[in-house]
């Protein structure tokens, strides 16, 4: 599953990808099927990624979710930076 146009406004919230790209791992859990048994580090992170990607897909599907954008001037406004 690759990272939606609209999820990239939330790619600071994804966590434990040990500083590896969010898309190449993403990539690599879906097109090497060895992965779990040649790589089992990057695998973890790589399934651990998709998980969260697929809560944020279904926070959004079911409407839970505000725009990424205006989150960050929310976020903003409540520390007093314009």
């Amino acid at each position: 599953m690759p990272m939606e146009e609209w999820m990239k406004g939330y790619a600071h919230c994804i966590v434990n990808h040990g500083g590896n790209d969010i898309d190449d791992l993403l990539y690599d859990l879906d097109h090497d099927k060895s992965l779990m048994q040649t790589n089992i580090v990057r695998f973890t992170l790589a399934v651990g990624v998709s998980s969260q990607l697929l809560m944020l897909k279904r926070l959004h599907e079911d409407g839970l979710l505000i725009d990424a954008a205006l989150g960050n001037k929310a976020r903003k406004a409540r520390k007093g930076k314009p």
